[in-house]
């Protein structure tokens, strides 16, 4: 939540998704913005827009988590 839109700088909706789960239907909006004192080459903010657009892999409502740890332990990197 942003308290005042002067803060907002560039950004774009670049996907509106249609999802169904067991809670029933809603849609997933996503996009990419930027505050207002970043300054972002329009090729590289090309680049954003572009992977906003593909569906977040995140987890919907309704699903179940299944822990998956992210760190490598000390016996995988040989320690």
């Amino acid at each position: 939540m942003m308290s005042n839109t002067n803060h907002l700088g560039r950004c774009t909706i670049a996907a509106a998704q249609q999802v169904e789960t067991d809670a029933g239907l809603f849609y997933r909006f996503q996009g990419v913005a930027l505050p207002k004192s970043i300054k972002l080459n329009h090729f590289a903010y090309g680049i954003l827009e572009e992977r906003a657009k593909k569906l977040n892999p995140g987890r919907l409502p309704g699903q179940q988590v299944e822990y998956q740890p992210t760190l490598a332990s000390s016996e995988q990197i040989g320690a």
